[in-house]
């Protein structure tokens, strides 16, 4: 189907186009209910069937791009509990990267929630980092203006 359809045939349309244009059936998808009503069982090859390629690379990029943040907020503040809660929500965001190859349930509402919370988890951390880096070089400098009034 992606190859027939580079930008894909619409958002929500997989299961439509398989049955009406043939593709379930040259699969060999049983016909019954249960089998020609479920999409693809892959996050990322139902995303590129019914987004074309770019949709399937903003899937990718949606869900690397937090985990690339959390790891990066967990090793560089090992020692500071926003690095382990940090590195919890990444490790939850790369099982749903991994998961989205047997299972299109990350494309459902209820996973979706779960993830994008340890998105926001990330998010978080990654503001009361910068804002903790932030006050502890406001302190620096009031230091260093301190130490020359000391001194006369």
């Amino acid at each position: 189907m992606a190859e027939d359809h580079p930008l894909g045939v619409g958002a929500n349309t997989y299961v439509t186009v398989s049955n009406v244009q043939g593709y379930a059936q040259r699969a060999g998808v049983v016909w019954n209910k249960g089998s020609r009503s479920a999409p693809v069982h892959n996050a990322y090859l139902l995303a590129r069937a019914e987004t074309g390629w770019l949709g399937n690379i903003m899937l990718i990029a949606m869900l690397v791009i937090p985990l690339v943040a959390g790891l990066r907020i967990a090793f560089s503040e090992r020692s500071s509990p926003l690095g382990g809660v940090a590195l919890g929500s990444s490790v939850a965001a790369l099982m749903v990267m991994l998961h989205s190859n047997y299972e299109y349930a990350w494309l459902l509402e209820e996973p979706q929630r779960v993830y994008f919370l340890n998105t926001a988890i990330i998010a978080a951390a990654s503001v009361a980092l910068r804002q903790a880096r932030r006050e502890a070089r406001k302190a620096k400098i009031a230091r260093a203006r301190e130490i020359p009034a000391l001194a006369s």
